[in-house]
């Protein structure tokens, strides 16, 4: 499988509720279906991805593969988005007025 973007594997609202589940904890593929409630195929095609980008890593306990987040590769996408939190020193803020924010600060 080739490499993919870790932003095209975040942007999608299942992959992200997968990062979610093992952020808290690593996880088996059928304790993930369990949680997340789609199918097994589904989950693992999400775990694929999310592997192919290196956001989750995944070792063996027997015949079950256990997921958890990556947390170094995961950091870098982490560290690029705060960047945008803030304005860089010496920039202008200007008004934001798709979402009503004239800070230049992301609204959460």
């Amino acid at each position: 499988m080739p490499h993919t973007d870790p932003f095209r594997a975040i942007a999608d609202p299942n992959r992200r509720r997968v990062l979610d589940l093992l952020h808290d904890e690593p996880l088996s593929v059928n304790e993930l279906v369990r949680r997340v409630q789609l199918s097994q195929p589904a989950t693992s095609q999400i775990l694929n991805v999310l592997k192919s980008a290196g956001l989750v890593d995944h070792r063996r306990e027997g015949r079950r593969v256990i997921y958890s987040v990556n947390n170094t590769d995961l950091k870098a996408v982490v560290d690029w988005i705060h960047k945008y939190e803030t304005p860089a020193a010496g920039s202008q803020t200007k008004a934001d007025p798709m979402h009503g924010n004239s800070s230049g600060q992301l609204s959460h």
